[in-house]
């Protein structure tokens, strides 16, 4: 498995022994066999996505979120500039900017393709 994503072993108020989760939020050992997290850090992970992608939720998506909303609190009709947005943190940027004007860059004429796919504006 992937760091950062698990099966229960010990349950919360929230949770069952056995559920699929991800957390990015571990008090100790994240890279380890075990670790210790509040349960209400660890959202289960929908039987939709597989293992390779629950690890995708985690921190591209939780970091992208904390930068716009709770660093830069973005509200729609502004206009954001990415650096970097066609890798994780900034697909993942591009992705929750919704109400924004997304400017973004990208090291490829490939990664301004996948930069625009996921959001951002040419204008």
């Amino acid at each position: 498995m992937c760091p950062g994503l698990w099966r229960l072993l010990e349950m919360g108020s929230n949770l069952q022994a056995g559920d699929r989760v991800f957390t990015t939020a571990t008090e100790t050992g994240r890279y380890a066999e075990y670790t210790a997290v509040s349960d209400d850090l660890v959202p289960r992970l929908p039987d939709s996505l597989d293992y390779k992608q629950g690890a995708a939720i985690g921190n591209p998506y939780f970091t992208a979120y904390r930068a716009l909303f709770y660093k830069a609190h973005a509200k729609a009709g502004e206009t954001v500039l990415i650096h970097g947005a066609s890798g994780g943190v900034g697909v993942a940027a591009c992705q929750m900017a919704l109400g924004l004007r997304v400017l973004g860059t990208a090291g490829t004429p490939e990664g301004l393709k996948l930069v625009l796919k996921n959001g951002a504006h040419i204008d």
